[in-house]
């Protein structure tokens, strides 16, 4: 991710020093940044001015249940625990 942050960056044509003028950091949080070490608030400002959305972390669809495990198993459905009110 950091690197894709340093190379959209890079094609923008923007230096460290731009980008951090751009999220209002100085450029040293975009050198800790780009080195690993900057704030998950940096990340962030940093990945909206660049229009670099975060994806494919979560689950999706089609390998996440609509319900959990617990939930498909144990705890009764509305239906059958209205049987046992």
């Amino acid at each position: 991710m950091i690197d894709q942050i340093r190379k959209v960056r890079r094609e923008c044509g923007w230096s460290q020093r731009t980008l951090a003028a751009r999220i209002c950091v100085d450029a040293q949080a975009i050198k800790r940044l780009e080195g690993g070490a900057g704030s998950v608030a940096t990340l962030i400002a940093a990945m909206t001015a660049l229009h670099i959305r975060l994806t494919g972390l979560g689950p999706t669809a089609s390998n996440w249940p609509r319900r959990s495990a617990y939930a498909a198993t144990v705890a009764p459905s509305r239906r059958q625990a209205a049987r046992f009110s």
